[in-house]
């Protein structure tokens, strides 16, 4: 069962902030409500907190240069 299409939210990275994308497990597939063969990003800041995004879902972007 594939879930309906979703308009991408968009996320803007803080300066310092790294992004890893991966494969979620089976569990947090299911925790976070993801479809099979979604990914999931991994947002960490410059404090190392670290944010877990569905990969389908967003769109990541950075602060704009003046």
């Amino acid at each position: 069962m594939l879930r309906a299409a979703s308009r991408r939210t968009t996320v803007e990275l803080a300066a310092g902030s790294s992004v890893i994308a991966r494969m979620p497990g089976g569990i947090k597939r299911r925790a976070m409500q993801l479809d099979e063969g979604a990914p999931i990003l991994e947002v960490r800041d410059a404090t190392g907190e670290v944010k877990l995004l569905p990969g389908d879902e967003v769109e990541l972007t950075r602060p704009g240069q003046g």
